[in-house]
Parts: C-alpha cells; sequence; structure tokens
C-alpha cells in the first residue's frame, strides 16, 4: 500500500535515494533535490545548487551527507542537516551516471560518458584516482564494505574489478 506521495515537482523526478536509517528520503528533479521526513511527509530542506540536469544522488552510511551529480558533470557533496553544500567540482564535458560511496563514508566512486571512474576523498573533494579501462559509458559503481576492490560497470558490456589500492 502506498504510504507517502510527495508535491508534484515541475520537472521530472530524475532519482530518490532513502537514507541509511529510513527516517528520510533525497527525491531529486532537474535542478532541485528536496530531503524529505518520511514519518511526516515534510521537506526538511531544499539542497540548492545544482546547475544541470541530476542524474543520480546517494547518502553516505552515516545519513549526515550525500552527493549528488548530473549531466553538467558537476559533483556536489552536501550537508544534510544543514542543507548546505559541502564542496563541488566539474568535470569538464561528461555526464555523471553513479555514485556510490564507501561503508566508512570517507571514499566516493563516480563513473559516467567520459569512460572514466573516479575515486574521492570526501573530506577534501580531491581525486585520489582513476581507473581507466572501459571503452563506453560507466553507469554502475560499487566499493567492497573493506575498501579493498571496486566493481564497475559500462555499456561496454563489461563489468571490470579493480584493486582499489592500485587501480
Amino acid at each position: 500500500a502506498e504510504i507517502t506521495r510527495f508535491p508534484a515537482s515541475s520537472e521530472r523526478l530524475s532519482s530518490v535515494a532513502l537514507s541509511p536509517d529510513g527516517r528520510s528520503a533525497l527525491v531529486g528533479a532537474d535542478g532541485a533535490i528536496s530531503l524529505w521526513n518520511l514519518a511526516t511527509g515534510e521537506e526538511i530542506h531544499r539542497l540548492a545548487g545544482s546547475t544541470g540536469k541530476l542524474l543520480t544522488i546517494a547518502y553516505a552510511a552515516d545519513g549526515q551527507s550525500a552527493l549528488s551529480a548530473g549531466e553538467d558533470g558537476t559533483i556536489l557533496a552536501w550537508n544534510l542537516e544543514t542543507g548546505q553544500e559541502k564542496w563541488r567540482r566539474s568535470l569538464a564535458q561528461t555526464d555523471i551516471w553513479t555514485l556510490a560511496f564507501s561503508a566508512d563514508g570517507k571514499l566516493a566512486l563516480t563513473g559516467g560518458e567520459n569512460h572514466n571512474v573516479i575515486l574521492w576523498d570526501l573530506a577534501t573533494g580531491q581525486e585520489l584516482r582513476h581507473f581507466n579501462g572501459h571503452q563506453d559509458a560507466v553507469y554502475a559503481t560499487a566499493i567492497s564494505p573493506d575498501n579493498t576492490t571496486i566493481l564497475t560497470g559500462s555499456a561496454d558490456r563489461r563489468g571490470i574489478l579493480w584493486d582499489l589500492a592500485t587501480g
């Protein structure tokens, strides 16, 4: 049975994510992300700052931060307690299709149209490593719970398991 319905958006809803504790949700439409309290159905924050079409959003394991990214190549890190942007990074001319957090919330992976997978330090927003091996857009990324391997999937019809430390 239906539990909650969110107000209609003037744009299509393009990405959603449930918090790790199941108490809140991120709902993204083109250019806007809302953080909702699932018990009350109230909007907690509107996360402003996206400049292009939103393609993906994800919660960190602690539920206190999130990442969003889209077709303009901009990755945004959010503080969900305040609704404020922590940092932003722009990757020239590439859609970002997928985000994945490490279990400890210290690292993230992005993958996109440029065939590239990038490992990020979430405290600083700095790129740590590039994983190059796909021949087409990367649509899926995952980090193992022990931070030793990553798994990526691409439109090139290949999945690649990588050593996180060496790429």
